[in-house]
């Protein structure tokens, strides 16, 4: 069990690059199941982590304590970079499908076509738990990745896995900021969950409405390859709910906190990883 105060926590801003000359259409296992599962997810994070920082936002100016201000700055500034970095795969996707523009399109007016500026105060509160719902999924998410026996990644192109290793760790290092604020801000037990709630079936919903628009429009399926590939998608996924379902139950204790589950070297290790790269290159 962790300090729940412990500076190691702190997030640090890290501004990799990464270059998508050289992707196939079905990059991921060679399995369009798999790939569009995660083409949907590069439109919905880049959207969902603005909404992240939003929320935070929102309750900037009730945050007294100095050094959780700090760590919003940089939860924000990790964020801002998730964000741009899974934009600049949206060229590669582009290419290769009108998938991304439908997708995008639909997902922005459903999700976020509402004026949060008129939002009540209790609105917002709900929008901030939804978020601490949220970045307790891409933790989860991390977690699975990185685990040192997982097979998550494998079948995958090199740059993504750099891409995809980053983002997981920076999810694990920042996972508490939004849990902070929260508590800071309204500790409310039913808030919490109601947040996990709409955050279960928004994530749900989303993701699972883009994997079948880049799936409707992929032209290169075979309709007798389908279940063939749909059992190695749910093979290869299986780990990611388990993982999900052995660590949401997790989030409804009343005395839970992010930095119970003290998994930072994991991130650790990529972090080195990264430097160790950068050094060679």
């Amino acid at each position: 069990m962790s300090n729940r105060n412990n500076i190691q926590y702190m997030p640090v801003v890290r501004k990799p690059q990464f270059n998508w000359e050289e992707i196939s259409s079905h990059w991921c296992d060679n399995n369009f199941f798999a790939t569009h599962f995660v083409n949907s997810m590069h439109v919905v994070f880049p959207e969902g982590e603005k909404f992240f920082i939003r929320s935070v936002k929102a309750f900037a100016d009730r945050i007294k304590d100095k050094e959780l201000q700090e760590r919003v700055k940089l939860f924000i500034g990790q964020e801002t970079q998730h964000m741009m970095q899974h934009k600049n795969f949206w060229e590669v996707l582009q290419k290769q499908s009108p998938a991304l523009d439908m997708f995008h399109k639909l997902y922005t007016n459903m999700a976020y076509g509402r004026d949060e500026a008129k939002w009540s105060i209790d609105r917002k509160k709900l929008a901030l738990s939804t978020t601490v719902a949220l970045e307790h999924y891409t933790a989860i998410m991390a977690e699975v990745a990185l685990e040192k026996e997982s097979k998550l990644l494998e079948g995958i192109p090199e740059e993504m896995t750099r891409m995809l290793q980053w983002h997981a760790a920076e999810e694990i290092e920042h996972k508490s900021v939004a849990f902070d604020v929260l508590k800071e801000v309204d500790d409310s037990y039913l808030l919490r969950i109601k947040g996990m709630i709409l955050a279960s079936l928004d994530l749900t919903f989303y993701v699972g409405m883009g994997q079948i628009i880049f799936m409707s429009q992929d032209k290169t399926i075979k309709l007798e390859e389908l279940p063939s590939h749909l059992f190695r998608f749910i093979k290869k996924t299986t780990p990611i709910f388990k993982g999900i379902l052995a660590n949401v139950a997790d989030y409804f204790r009343p005395d839970f906190h992010p930095n119970d589950n003290d998994n930072l070297f994991m991130a650790e290790q990529i972090f080195q990883k990264i430097m160790t790269e950068k050094a060679v290159a």
